[in-house]
């Protein structure tokens, strides 16, 4: 059991490349029909005293190891097939290759075409969610009343022109505040006449507080405002999650975005932490997201909307065979 454990430890806290892929629990399931746990083996293998449905067991795990795809041209035509000498090699909770000299059918269903994810998770800016942007309303309120009360004293043709001259010097307030600034620069020269302007610019001092956090992020990338590279991934990370959480976005969307689209998860940035301990603290983290996300994903039901029930759980769970394949899928 030693190493089982660590196997699963390894699972989830340091593999390396994970994919965003098929739902590993539903996958187990199925073929829990026609696996069973062998305790000499200690692995989840075929089983033998059973009718089984060799092609679809071959349409299901040619999924998790599509290297092991093959194409080979017999006399009815070219067919897929899959190598069961490859196809889960070195898996520590599934064994294929006993099977790979027997008469077992490898062949794969003709319309077979791996599935394929989009990994979605990607910081859009803008596109505030119903329950999403109070602080922000208010904020833009609070400064619609401040110039409605201050018209006649602040927000004349002076001040105007110093709003432009200080956004034509400073390109810091023209990266953060990128559509106030065009809307100002349009005003020109009809300055005097900026009362038909008070509302559109509440509505693009509006516009660019709710993409403040993106645009900060693209600011610090561009300007590598922070020195310590670590610092820097962290930060950017953090602004990126502070938009989704501001356009309202799910829980797991964000996941998908800390799991694939991160700084952190970029692994070439990894060479720009000159520290090692804290280089291998960042791929941990890394790594233990993907981890998460994956486990996660292969836990929710088939339209995404919720998770499978805990009662599920639990009792396929003490089905020692759907557990090893369940982490076989996974690994």
């Amino acid at each position: 059991m030693k190493t089982s454990h660590t196997a699963i430890f390894l699972l989830l806290f340091a593999l390396p490349q994970l994919a965003v892929s098929q739902n590993a629990w539903k996958d187990a399931d199925l073929l829990n029909k026609w696996f069973e746990f062998d305790p000499v083996r200690f692995r989840a293998e075929v089983d033998n005293s059973v009718e089984v449905d060799e092609e679809r067991i071959m349409e299901i795990i040619a999924n998790y190891c599509p290297e092991a795809i093959k194409m080979e041209v017999e006399a009815g035509g070219v067919v897929q097939r899959v190598n069961l000498n490859i196809c889960f090699q070195g898996n520590p909770f599934i064994s294929l290759q006993q099977y790979a000299q027997s008469d077992f059918s490898n062949i794969l269903p003709v319309n077979f075409k791996p599935e394929t994810h989009n990994s979605g998770g990607q910081v859009t800016p803008g596109g505030r969610g119903p329950s999403g942007g109070n602080l922000i309303t208010n904020l833009a309120d609070g400064l619609a009343i401040f110039l409605a009360r201050r018209t006649k004293e602040e927000l004349n043709a002076t001040f105007f022109e110093g709003l432009r001259r200080k956004l034509d010097e400073e390109p810091t307030y023209r990266a953060l505040f990128p559509a106030t600034y065009d809307l100002v620069y349009v005003i020109g020269d009809e300055i005097y006449n900026y009362n038909a302007y008070l509302e559109s610019l509440r509505e693009v001092f509006l516009k660019d507080l709710e993409v403040l956090p993106i645009n900060l992020r693209q600011y610090s990338q561009d300007h590598n405002l922070v020195k310590k590279a670590e610092f820097q991934i962290a930060i950017e990370d953090l602004l990126a999650t502070t938009q989704m959480i501001l356009d309202a976005q799910k829980p797991r969307q964000i996941m998908d975005y800390w799991a694939n689209n991160a700084s952190m998860q970029d692994s070439l940035r990894w060479s720009e932490i000159s520290n090692e301990k804290t280089r291998k603290a960042m791929q941990d983290m890394a790594m233990s997201m993907k981890s998460l996300h994956l486990l996660v994903r292969s836990l929710t039901s088939d339209s995404g909307a919720g998770w499978v029930p805990s009662n599920e759980i639990g009792v396929k769970m003490r089905d020692i065979s759907h557990t090893y394949l369940y982490l076989g899928l996974l690994w």
